[in-house]
């Protein structure tokens, strides 16, 4: 299992004690701590210690700056081996807490003070610093409060465990974001399989769109009636909007039900047969001269409308017929009886 690789950076000897304070409190929270006077950087033959120190920095996962008042072994005419650590870790964007020795930090302010009111020769040469052996101490701490940002954070320290309580509420809170992190990836996936179903449901949408004017006729009344139910799909219901050339979707499922819907296009009931629904045409003079007849055969079951087998012709059931006035459907009034 992966493991944070935290590397310890600071002068070696005056800050000894604090160093392996650091590394204990470290380790006790399952971290490997990296620090070169310890022998846990490997020496390259190909390579100098220095040089291996900055690669080690390159690879770590955090790296814990301590900065006290001695510049150390130096590395280029303006920083310290140590310096550069830092450094290096910071342009690989790798998380930089730097910690100042306090007494360090007040003297770096009078440093500051000093070298915008009098100038640079003045701060650097004709102050005497009490805890500070070398000004570019103070040069390297205002370089890194200029880049000071989430990646670098800088706070100052008078004894070891300030360290190492400011490191575990840091590190508990960087846990935290990465828990709440990944929530919100987790809830960003969701919402992915959510949006991309979404497009797809657009995407059938279209298509049944663009294929409605196709369907057959056999077909269509599934279409135009999606969504009434079981009794909606009925073939028998299309079949009857066909013969009324009824412009809307009809619905019945009962006899009392056929009797009110043929009502509303103007057909009555035969005296003749049951089932069979008659409209009349009439004269200026109110005789019946044609007219049109409905007959419904064995559509009901206990009342029901049935649904009828797939194959079977729908004028079995449902079937239209036109008459004149010598039909057998014509309506004699009793005026007209010869006695």
């Amino acid at each position: 299992m992966a493991i944070p690789k935290v590397m310890i950076s600071s002068t070696c000897y005056d800050l000894k004690q604090i160093r392996e304070n650091l590394e204990t409190f470290i380790r006790n929270l399952g971290y490997e701590s990296i620090r070169s006077d310890k022998g846990d950087i490997g020496y390259n033959v190909t390579e100098t210690l220095q040089e291996d120190c900055f690669l080690v920095a390159q690879q770590c996962d955090i790296l814990v700056g301590i900065i006290g008042g001695i510049f150390g072994s130096e590395a280029t005419p303006h920083d310290s081996v140590t310096m550069q650590e830092m450094k290096t870790a910071l342009v690989h964007k790798k998380q930089v807490y730097l910690f100042v020795d306090k007494n360090v930090l007040t003297e770096f302010r009078t440093y500051k003070a000093n070298l915008g009111s009098k100038g640079e020769k003045f701060a650097k040469e004709e102050i005497v610093y009490y805890y500070v052996n070398d000004t570019r101490i103070f040069d390297f701490i205002n370089e890194m409060y200029v880049h000071e940002s989430e990646r670098v954070i800088i706070e100052g320290f008078q004894i070891s465990s300030d360290i190492s309580d400011f490191l575990k509420k840091q590190w508990a809170n960087l846990f935290q974001v990465f828990l709440s992190q990944k929530e919100r990836d987790a809830q960003s996936g969701a919402y992915s399989k959510i949006n991309a179903s979404a497009d797809r449901l657009e995407e059938l949408i279209g298509q049944f769109n663009n294929n409605l004017l196709n369907l057959s006729d056999s077909t269509t009344f599934l279409l135009e009636n999606q969504g009434y139910g079981k009794y909606a799909a009925n073939p028998l219901l299309f079949h009857l909007k066909k013969l009324l050339n009824a412009k809307i979707s009809i619905l019945f499922k009962t006899p009392d039900e056929l009797k009110e819907l043929m009502h509303l296009y103007g057909y009555a009931e035969s005296e003749l047969s049951s089932y069979v629904f008659v409209r009349n045409e009439h004269d200026p003079f109110g005789n019946v001269v044609s007219g049109t007849s409905i007959t419904f055969k064995d559509i009901f079951n206990d009342d029901k409308l049935i649904f009828p087998v797939v194959g079977e012709s729908m004028d079995d059931y449902i079937f239209i017929e036109e008459f004149s006035n010598n039909s057998d459907f014509q309506i004699i009034d009793d005026d007209d009886l010869p006695f």
